[in-house]
């Protein structure tokens, strides 16, 4: 039964992760198996993945809800089953991967997925996927919906998540605590020229009162990425993952 009671993080991970946002997509094309590929070159720890689900049920990694930015394809990913949508090109010749396919990727590169619902129909597939013996101490689940994490947590509790919200007046923790999640991940690298400003020391204090870990937004600027690494948060996302090497 979900409680609100947040189950302690994992102590197997790493103390600080790495985490290639869609892979090391500023060198790949975006969540392909060639950008995981490259984040595992790149010195990442974790690899960030979008699960949708496409026309005939198949849990497939990729950002967009529409098939023009990343592929030369077109419409909605939901009304093109699998054997369509791995006749588009993706960028440099790549297809788009089912889930299966990436966490194959991964698996073979030593990269933990990082993955991020985007549809209510792939949390059972995504369960299925984080629940298997090697990568149940390493995956975790994310989104910006709350009752989907809530959802997964009810189908195995030891499933580690964590929280997405772009505001910044949201309670991180009333939020984790609905959801049942471990970390929170803050989406504010729009937030002006200096987002980690936003990560107050009583913003941090409340979150690590409450026993949650931090993990933030895509970072590619230098700057701001050993400002966050100061401030001791727990993973940084980047799209050039070799920026986050000590």
């Amino acid at each position: 039964m979900l409680t609100n009671d947040i189950p302690p993080a994992s102590t197997t991970r790493r103390a600080f992760l790495r985490i290639a946002h869609r892979g090391a997509s500023a060198y790949a094309p975006e969540i392909t198996l060639a950008a995981i590929a490259r984040a595992a070159e790149l010195g990442a720890d974790m690899v960030e993945m979008d699960v949708q689900t496409c026309a005939d049920g198949t849990a497939v990694i990729i950002h967009d809800g529409h098939l023009q930015r990343t592929t030369n394809g077109s419409g909605l990913l939901c009304e093109h089953t699998l054997e369509s949508l791995k006749r588009l090109d993706a960028g440099d010749g790549e297809r788009i991967p089912t889930l299966d396919e990436a966490i194959g990727c991964c698996r073979a590169h030593g990269l933990a997925p990082y993955l991020e619902v985007k549809d209510s129909f792939s949390v059972p597939a995504v369960a299925r996927v984080v629940r298997e013996p090697d990568l149940q101490e390493r995956a975790i689940v994310a989104s910006f919906r709350p009752d989907w994490l809530a959802d997964l947590r009810a189908l195995d509790g030891r499933i580690a998540t964590a929280v997405l919200f772009g505001s910044l007046d949201i309670d991180p923790v009333a939020l984790a605590r609905a959801a049942g999640a471990r970390f929170v991940h803050p989406c504010w690298e729009h937030r002006g020229p200096e987002p980690h400003r936003h990560l107050t020391p009583e913003w941090i204090a409340r979150v690590r009162a409450a026993g949650l870990k931090i993990i933030t937004w895509h970072e590619e600027r230098p700057s701001e990425i050993a400002a966050l690494r100061r401030i001791g948060v727990d993973g940084i996302c980047s799209n050039a993952p070799d920026l986050l090497r000590d």
